[in-house]
């Protein structure tokens, strides 16, 4: 089957497509993706000092987990939109 769409509409599409894939893997590994970082560490015991270390370790930097903690809204990956030639 062939599929004609606008770029506009194909964006929509892949996004919507990646929110079903993200909500999928978070239930599949048991993450509640209504709470905060913040939330979820203070639920497991693990203090903010931990993460940022085990960060570190990782090669991440500190200042990003910092921003992580203190956003108060949700932190979603995006894809870059397709652009298709005319």
């Amino acid at each position: 089957d062939e599929v004609t769409m606008p770029g506009y509409q194909l964006n929509k599409k892949i996004a919507e497509l990646q929110e079903i894939i993200t909500q999928q893997t978070l239930a599949a590994a048991g993450i509640d993706n209504s709470k905060s970082l913040s939330e979820m560490a203070q639920e497991a015991g693990v203090g903010e000092e931990e993460i940022k270390a085990a960060a570190a370790e990782a090669g991440a930097d500190s200042k990003i987990v910092s921003q992580l903690f203190d956003s108060k809204s949700t932190t979603k990956m995006v894809m870059p939109k397709v652009e298709l030639p005319a």
